[in-house]
């Protein structure tokens, strides 16, 4: 029997309600983004450009490797767990999160497998020095932790328990600007920053499973054993279609903080990896709050008013969000433009101010980024998996096209530049492919 809980839709207006929970969210971001600002300029004085450059390249490619393999579970997780919860049926709910959790752990074994097999090409690849390549291999093992966190984190944005996320997510941060502070004073190697780093992602992600676990019992839904049965393998009609479809569109959205590095690892060499890290470090106070809290925020209100059939609320809260967030990342970027060269050598010293060029750069498609964030939840929650697959391919191809045509001749301000290519790549398709499904929003009742 299916009853309908009202809690569960988004009431008064709506299109604030992202903004609502992304200042829930923004406690725990904002101190992550202060503590990340600490420890990565802790990180660049005490190693300097090149032995800096060479952390970033390690840890983006772990970041790279996830993205590669990981079913973003936590879609699944909303998708199919939202009408679940709606109709209070528990056993279809938990078999979900039992699917969800499954394909998490098949992707860290997967993933672990592989950089054990590979890391030590990949090094040689990006820049790493092969006296290095055996830390970076036992690093790449916390490949494991950033995959297996995505099935609990959508327990809590399916439950609207973004309280929980904003406090989980000062751990990572908060162990890695610890040991950044005792690295800094004790003039440490970047094998003690690589150990930092690895505790610092078990302990984020673990701090994960433990929140997901109290939501669902404060909402007396703790997992059962006896729904651990043939069905979990597929719980819901399409679930396997959407779950390759997000694997497949997170395969293709390598965005520039992921794959960036590398790229300039292999082409420019690990000093310019670091001064490119830097940039972005800056460059994404445009863009990083609303990916970390309107994101996450938005999916859920996505997911409940598609579930719940209230088109015309959806829209609204596609255009209005859009709008405020744009003229936000806006009015950063011109306070980047006017004080970020100075920003970047208070902060990290006179060696990263050639950082500024490419800083802008960034920051400008951050901001493009920014008025067209709503859009992807959009066509997500509505099943538009191919589209954005498709859309993320040209983005992709795009990038990596105009990457090594326009950086061996302009160098890291051409890096820059490329992330624009992408920007509007990705912004002028999932504008295109909204369109129709916007304009069905206005005309159609709830």
């Amino acid at each position: 029997m299916k009853t309908t809980q009202a809690s569960s839709r988004p009431t008064g207006a709506a299109w604030l309600r992202p903004f609502r929970n992304a200042g829930i969210l923004a406690l725990g971001r904002g101190m992550q983004g202060v503590l990340s600002l600490a420890y990565v300029a802790l990180a660049s004085r005490t190693l300097g450009p090149s032995a800096f450059g060479v952390l970033v390249l390690v840890h983006s490619t772990v970041l790279v490797a996830a993205q590669l393999v990981r079913f973003q579970s936590w879609q699944a997780v909303l998708k199919y767990g939202a009408p679940a919860l709606l109709a209070s049926d528990r056993e279809s709910l938990h078999r979900v999160l039992f699917f969800a959790l499954g394909l998490d752990i098949v992707s860290a074994a997967l993933a672990s497998a592989i950089l054990a097999h590979t890391m030590p090409a990949i090094a040689a690849f990006v820049g790493i020095p092969d006296t290095v390549a055996p830390l970076a291999t036992l690093y790449a093992m916390s490949v494991a932790f950033v995959i297996l966190g995505a099935a609990p984190l959508g327990v809590l944005r399916l439950l609207d328990r973004h309280d929980l996320i904003s406090w989980q997510t000062i751990v990572e941060p908060l162990v890695r600007c610890a040991g950044a502070v005792f690295l800094f004073v004790s003039d440490g190697s970047l094998a003690a920053f690589l150990l930092v780093w690895f505790m610092a992602t078990a302990l984020g992600k673990g701090a994960l499973f433990v929140a997901a676990s109290k939501a669902l019992a404060a909402r007396g839904l703790s997992l059962q054993r006896a729904a651990l049965d043939r069905r979990c393998l597929a719980p819901a009609p399409g679930i396997w279609r959407f779950s390759a479809g997000t694997n497949l569109s997170s395969m293709l959205n390598l965005n520039d903080t992921q794959i960036g590095p590398l790229l300039a690892g292999n082409l420019l060499g690990a000093a310019d990896a670091g001064l490119y890290r830097i940039a972005q470090q800056v460059a994404n106070v445009v863009s990083k709050p609303v990916h970390k809290l309107l994101v996450p925020a938005i999916y859920t209100d996505m997911s409940q008013l598609t579930a719940a059939g209230d088109r015309r609320t959806r829209r609204d809260v596609v255009a209005r969000s859009g709008l405020v967030a744009g003229l936000a990342g806006l009015a950063i970027f011109a306070f980047l433009a006017m004080f970020g060269a100075d920003l970047l050598a208070l902060v990290f010293g006179d060696a990263y101010r050639e950082a500024a060029g490419p800083m802008l750069w960034l920051a400008f498609a951050g901001v493009l980024a920014t008025f067209a964030f709503p859009l992807a939840p959009l066509l997500m929650s509505g099943g538009k998996v191919r589209h954005v697959v498709i859309i993320r391919l040209a983005a992709l191809a795009a990038y990596l096209v105009a990457f090594y045509l326009l950086v061996p001749a302009y160098a890291l301000l051409g890096a820059g530049v490329t992330v624009n290519v992408h920007a509007l790549v990705t912004v002028a398709g999932m504008a295109w492919c909204a369109r129709d499904l916007l304009r069905a929003d206005a005309t159609r009742r709830p």
